[in-house]
């Protein structure tokens, strides 16, 4: 099915100023890693649904938790060189949970002692729905400076309501810099998935793409046997990225914040065994990467190519600041996502579908 459906990135034009007449294009902040991860130890904690539990990331305690290589964070092209506070709303289901800090805390961990006050509204077994409650009750109820979506592991094998989802998310959240992660390929339809993601990127035109596809098919050690949850190394290393992107708030102190997103009844947000510690290499057959694309956009001659950068090397290195690209431009566009690659243009001044996605509930055992 067609993704005719989608919904207009027209209704921006209530809240952009005036844009140059021609079509714009605008690039996708892709990160595929930012260097080998260092040496990093967290402590492995049990979960709780109380959020007031987990590892004490207060004050001073957080540097010393955790061996983040702080001195190795970019300190140009960040996230918190655009914005002018320093909170954060990350969403997203059991992958996100695991780093929340009724679980491991490595999201705070990586982040708080950077000056981030961030909060994790992310839940065991959920899918882009989850997106829109989160949003319903969390968007007007802060100030949020910056946002992160990691979203698509539970994925209902169409990408029309996906996208759907992802999109009104993105629209929500404009103009707030927004870091979206891709999913790996534990199974083939998680493919169409990062296409959306990265196309969705292209849309926004203030999104960072962290390629967590490509990572993970170098280090098989970031998830266990089902090549999907993480293990205690991909929550280090997840969280490593998200302060690569992120880099140092523009303001302090840091936090980590409550959230009342702590239903966990659709599992463990380590899998479905309960641990993700035990590693199964992946058969190379399943460590496919994305490839650079160039996709002319349906209602306009303007193409967009999805800049995507070298895979981090095997080795320990330091990373730097070019493997993030800074982008600044508005969403731009007056078509429908379509199921390929990224197309940008001007947005219309008709008003989006008010369509929503399906809802979907999942069941016990869901991936995510």
């Amino acid at each position: 099915m067609g993704l005719a459906a989608l919904p207009l990135l027209a209704s921006l034009t209530s809240c952009i100023s005036p844009a140059e007449s021609g079509p714009q294009v605008s690039s996708i902040d892709t990160v595929s890693g930012v260097g080998a991860l260092p040496d990093m130890h967290t402590t492995e904690t049990g979960g709780a649904p109380d959020s007031t539990d987990g590892p004490d990331i207060s004050g001073d305690t957080v540097a010393s938790a955790t061996t983040i290589p702080f001195d190795s964070i970019p300190t140009d092209g960040t996230i918190g060189e655009r914005v002018t506070g320093n909170r954060v709303i990350m969403i997203g289901d059991s992958l996100a949970a695991s780093m929340a800090k009724r679980y491991g805390g490595e999201a705070c961990l990586a982040l708080v002692p950077l000056g981030w006050q961030i909060e994790v509204d992310a839940e065991t077994g959920r899918f882009i729905d989850f997106g829109k409650r989160v949003l319903d009750k969390r968007l007007d109820a802060e100030t949020w400076d910056a946002a992160i979506i990691f979203l698509g592991n539970n994925y209902g094998a169409d990408r029309e309501v996906y996208q759907t989802g992802l999109h009104n998310m993105m629209l929500r959240l404009y103009p707030r810099p927004v870091v979206l992660i891709t999913t790996t390929l534990f199974r083939a339809e998680q493919q169409e998935v990062n296409d959306a993601i990265r196309e969705e990127a292209g849309f926004y035109g203030l999104a960072t793409v962290i390629d967590w596809s490509s990572i993970t098919a170098e280090d098989t050690e970031l998830t266990g046997d089902d090549g999907l949850h993480l293990t205690e190394r991909g929550r280090a290393r997840l969280g490593y990225e998200l302060a690569a992107v992120l880099g140092q708030a523009p303001v302090v102190p840091g936090d980590c914040l409550d959230t009342s997103f702590r239903d966990d009844s659709q599992g463990s947000p380590n899998g479905p065994n309960g641990t993700s510690s035990t590693v199964k290499p992946k058969p190379p057959s399943t460590t496919a990467k994305p490839t650079t694309t160039t996709t002319r956009p349906t209602t306009s001659s303007t193409t967009a190519t999805t800049a995507t950068t070298a895979k981090p090397p095997t080795s320990s290195s330091t990373p730097t600041s070019s493997s993030i690209v800074t982008t600044s431009s508005s969403p731009t566009s007056s078509s429908t996502p379509t199921s390929s690659s990224t197309a940008t243009t001007q947005p219309a001044t008709t008003q989006p579908a008010t369509t929503q996605p399906a809802t979907t509930t999942s069941a016990p055992g869901e991936e995510g």
